[in-house]
Order: structure tokens, then C-alpha cells, then sequence
């Protein structure tokens, strides 16, 4: 039975059950570990492929303001004078 959602996320809730945070089947070791960062860098690979970059400009112009409000608190932070309390 086919319920129309994307087959990686049918793949990753298999991960979460079969893998530690649920039944523990799979045990983490170094080479899975490995193979779940190439894993990871393959389904964003992917994505970015997937997306069209007009449409993704389209999307990202109300957050601009978010997206610059950490950077710049980041990068004046510590020269702010201490609050007087």
C-alpha cells in the first residue's frame, strides 16, 4: 500500500526503529557511523538537486531578518558593555 509520502522518509523512521533509539537491533559502531555521514551527505545532495533555485528565492525573502539577527549579535556581543543590574 502506497500512502504518497517520499520514499527517504519511510527510510529514516526504518532507522529510528530498528537503529538504538527505539528497539536497538543495530548497535552504533565505526563503519556504520560512517556510512550514516555518507548517508547524510548523499540525502542532502539529493535534496539540493530536487530544489529549483527561483522558487527557493521566492521562498527566502522574509527571512532575511532572521537568518542576519544571530550573525550580527554573534559579532557585536562581546563588545557590548555589561548590563547594570
Amino acid at each position: 500500500m502506497r500512502f504518497g509520502l517520499p520514499v527517504m522518509l519511510g527510510e529514516l523512521l526504518a532507522g529510528v526503529i530498528i537503529g538504538p533509539a527505539c528497539f536497538g537491533i543495530i548497535s552504533v559502531t565505526q563503519p556504520l557511523e560512517l556510512l550514516a555521514e555518507l548517508g547524510i551527505f548523499f540525502a542532502m545532495f539529493y535534496a539540493g538537486m530536487e530544489m529549483d533555485p527561483k522558487e527557493l528565492v521566492e521562498h527566502t525573502e522574509g527571512f532575511h531578518g532572521i537568518a542576519e539577527f544571530p550573525f550580527v549579535w554573534q559579532t557585536y556581543e562581546p563588545y557590548a558593555p555589561p548590563l547594570q543590574v
